[in-house]
């Protein structure tokens, strides 16, 4: 998934992304735990 030359500010912008779309789906299902969002992104990876 990710290459060996990448930076740590990389690996950071890339799980920041992840959080966001996370927050995001949760508040379009109104998903309280945040267990689908998630799942969505753990099937985006």
């Amino acid at each position: 998934m990710l290459e060996e030359h990448q930076t740590i500010e990389d690996h950071r912008t890339v799980i920041s992304s992840q959080i966001r779309v996370a927050e995001d789906i949760q508040m379009e299902e109104g998903d309280n735990d945040g267990d689908n969002a998630i799942e969505e992104i753990e099937n985006n990876v």
